[in-house]
């Protein structure tokens, strides 16, 4: 499965369909996309803190392929994540998605849309 997200591009085109990400330039995304690390989580577990991540296959927190979890935990919020199946993700650390939120209103925009 990882080998599903090794290439560059490929990371980029998972990450847009996360609707989070949809907005972006085309330079903005390949710079997520490079930052972004393909993570496996077995069912049961419990995903540490300090990330975004883009559900590309499995369920974590009832939130199934093509979903955002993590985002209150990196603005500062408390939040358990824990895998509900077998999941591959995409990891943006917290340090690269605020430098990328700090500097993409349209991705400041969309991640207020997404907490509401």
């Amino acid at each position: 499965m990882r080998e599903l997200v090794a290439d560059l591009v490929d990371r980029a085109l998972l990450l847009l369909g996360a609707e989070l990400f949809r907005g972006l330039g085309d330079d903005v995304l390949l710079e997520l996309a490079a930052a972004a690390r393909p993570e496996e989580a077995a069912a049961g577990t419990t995903l540490a803190p300090g990330a975004l991540r883009v559900v590309v296959s499995g369920r974590v927190d009832g939130v199934a392929a093509g979903g955002v979890v993590g985002a209150r935990a990196v603005l500062g919020g408390a939040e358990e994540l824990r895998v509900a199946e077998d999941a591959l993700l995409l990891r943006l650390d917290a340090d690269d998605f605020l430098d990328a939120l700090e500097h993409e209103p349209e991705l400041a925009a969309a991640l207020c849309a997404q907490l509401a």
